[in-house]
C-alpha cells in the first residue's frame, strides 16, 4: 500500500529534476487539448519544447499539495515565445501564466501526470 512518505519522495525526485520520477510507462495528458505523452523519453522531449524550443522559459513553483496517492503542484511559467506554439509563429513576446500539475505516485514513482495549461491565456498573450 501506499504511504505518503512515498508520495513525498516522489515529488521531491520530480521536482529536483530526477529522471527516476517517472515510471517507464508514465502517461502525462495535457488536460486542455487532450495531449498523451507516454513515457519518459516523450514527456522530456514535450518538456524541453515548452522550455527550450516553443519558448525560452522558467517555472517557479508556487505551492505543492500532497495527498494519499499523488500530489499536484502550482508554478508559475514564464517565458519568451522563440518557435512556433500551435502555429503561432514566433513573437519575441514574453509569457507569464499559472499552470497546474496533478501527479499519481504508485511506489514513489509518478504513473500519470494530469497538466492544466491556461491554453486560451497563452494564445492571448501572443496574438
Amino acid at each position: 500500500s501506499m504511504s505518503r512518505a512515498d508520495v513525498e519522495k516522489g515529488a521531491d525526485a520530480y521536482m529536483s529534476g530526477g529522471p527516476y520520477a517517472l515510471a517507464e510507462d508514465v502517461v502525462f495528458t495535457l488536460a486542455d487539448s487532450g495531449e498523451v505523452y507516454v513515457g519518459r523519453e516523450a514527456i522530456s522531449q514535450m518538456q524541453s519544447a515548452w522550455y527550450g524550443e516553443m519558448f525560452v522559459a522558467g517555472s517557479e513553483r508556487l505551492a505543492m499539495f500532497i495527498g494519499d496517492d499523488g500530489f499536484a503542484v502550482e508554478f508559475k511559467f514564464e517565458g519568451t515565445h522563440i518557435g512556433d506554439f500551435y502555429g503561432i509563429a514566433a513573437t519575441g513576446r514574453t509569457v507569464s501564466f499559472p499552470f497546474v500539475g496533478a501527479y499519481q505516485v504508485e511506489g514513489s514513482e509518478i504513473v500519470a501526470g494530469r497538466i492544466y495549461l491556461p491554453m486560451e491565456r497563452i494564445k492571448s498573450q501572443l496574438t
